[in-house]
């Protein structure tokens, strides 16, 4: 069995590449996070919630500043996406505080299943 420092250091060495993917690709960047997050520490399904989107708006910072700093933006597209993100960050941890446990577990593995068929084909 792995000790508390194991873990911890399996947990950011995960993170590290999940926040590598989600920073520069970001399709699926949050259920990726999620999953690490509930798989590998024992934090309740509510601070999980919590975790993945302080995890996401960190990794899209740091993303969002380098891609500022090296590379041609297009800002009309940077807006509306920044829009959009604001809009559904702040209504998604809203609306799971009203949605079962176990429900949210379902759609959340059928979406990043689904995700995972649609990027493959």
């Amino acid at each position: 069995m792995s000790t508390g420092t194991e873990r911890w250091s399996l947990y950011l060495g995960v993170l590290f590449f999940v926040c590598l993917y989600g920073g520069y690709f970001g399709a699926g960047a949050g259920v990726l996070y999620f999953a690490v997050v509930v798989l590998l520490t024992q934090y309740p399904w509510p601070r999980a919630v919590l975790m993945k989107s302080v995890l996401l708006s960190i990794s899209n910072l740091v993303a969002t500043i380098i891609f500022i700093i090296f590379a041609p933006i297009d800002w009309l597209a940077a807006v509306i996406l920044f829009v959009g993100n604001l809009i559904g960050g702040n209504i998604g941890p809203l609306v799971q505080r009203y949605i079962p446990e176990r429900v949210s577990r379902w759609v959340i593995a059928l979406g990043g299943l689904y995700l995972a068929w649609s990027l493959w084909r």
